[in-house]
């Protein structure tokens, strides 16, 4: 991060790397490691080991307070001044130039100028190490100080190794949701077409068993709804016309030689009498 880092409380492991300010962390439960932290860093309590990779520059000030071991890497150029309360055993590589000297109760080892001041107190041993060659694989603190009862080992290409798969996940991860949303609504849209297909197969369902009960009522001569009108009673014949009788036609006959009605008039009535209309 950029910036200074406070940290209050850790209850497990903690890893802090890479911070451009200060950094201030009052309680680590169990192991500490620290790398490149470019300002002061100030640790009060930490419940077992700490591992130091610090390139301890020269005018900031650094306070370590550890249960257990404490192993510190310091760098070929470092200028600065470690500060360790006895009497804890200080293990120092041979291949380091360093000043050691006691100040009642404190051991002093000196790097270069001593520009840079480092305080270490350490319930068990306190070890400062050489920075190995860059092209080594990887750096493991019980490879080079095999005496030391460390409960946890760490390699310096494993931060490394570890952000580059943060990197990889985080690109993995990127476009995750989107796709999750995108799937969900692919299916849903899915689930929503079956569901009219199935609603048109009832409905087509339906009307076949509609067309089939009507065709067996019809066979049946059966009605759906208002029952059937009872049978009418058949009308009556209608009345046949009754003949002229020879008596009616004589009567007619002599009228029309007594000139008493027209030849026109006996007509239409003869055919009155027959029930003709002419």
């Amino acid at each position: 991060m950029d910036g200074d880092l406070d940290v209050n409380n850790v209850g497990a492991d903690a890893t802090i790397r890479e911070v451009t300010g200060d950094v201030r962390i009052k309680h680590v439960g169990a192991d500490l490691y620290v790398r490149d932290v470019a300002g002061g860093c100030t640790v009060d309590h930490v419940g077992s080991d700490m591992v130091l990779n610090l390139a301890f520059a020269p005018g900031n000030v650094y306070r370590f307070n550890a249960g257990s071991d404490v192993v510190c890497r310091v760098p070929a150029d470092t200028n600065a001044r470690f500060i360790i309360v006895a009497p804890q055993e200080v293990r120092i590589d041979e291949d380091m130039a360093s000043v050691v000297s006691e100040e009642g109760d404190q051991q002093i080892v000196t790097f270069g100028a001593g520009d840079a001041e480092v305080y270490i107190n350490a319930g068990s041993e306190v070890r400062l190490v050489s920075q190995p060659d860059d092209t080594e694989s990887g750096f493991r603190f019980g490879v080079v100080s095999p005496e030391l009862d460390l409960d946890f080992e760490f390699s310096l290409d494993l931060e490394e190794k570890m952000a580059d798969v943060e990197r990889i996940l985080s690109d993995k991860l990127a476009g995750l949701d989107e796709r999750l949303r995108s799937t969900i609504e692919s299916q849903a849209a899915k689930a929503e077409r079956e569901a009219e297909r199935l609603r048109r197969r009832a409905e087509k369902q339906a009307e076949r068993l509609q067309r089939a009960a009507e065709r067996r009522a019809k066979r049946f001569h059966v009605t759906w709804g208002t029952p059937p009108e009872p049978p009418r009673p058949p009308s009556p014949p209608a009345p046949q016309p009754t003949p002229v009788s020879d008596e009616e036609r004589m009567m007619i006959l002599r009228m029309v030689e007594n000139k008493q009605i027209s030849v026109e008039e006996a007509e239409r009535l003869l055919a009155a009498l027959e029930g003709r209309a002419k």
